[in-house]
């Protein structure tokens, strides 16, 4: 399945690496502190003309929408103004 945001908003798939102990043991953390502030654009609503998919973005901690689609993987939906930053490399 395919989330196609409508409007102004953005899907984001959020980047946040897990953190592990100097032995690999992966710890589980707070669900609050576990929120990225990073990820990559998936799709974008029509209205939407600063970001495209596949750009790195920058977002605030608490923002957007959390859901999982089919294959269990968590997406955040947002608007366009939620978007702090792109990340250009």
């Amino acid at each position: 399945m395919e989330l196609k945001p409508l409007g102004n908003r953005v899907v984001v798939r959020p980047d946040a690496p897990p953190t592990t102990t100097p032995t690999g043991i992966i710890l589980p953390k707070d669900p609050v502190e576990d929120r990225a502030e990073r990820g990559v654009v998936v799709s974008v609503g029509a209205a939407v003309t600063a970001v495209y998919a596949g750009q790195f973005v920058r977002f605030g901690k608490f923002t957007g929408e959390s859901g999982k689609v089919d294959g269990g993987e968590s997406l955040l939906v947002m608007r366009e103004d939620d978007i702090l930053a792109v990340e250009e490399v």
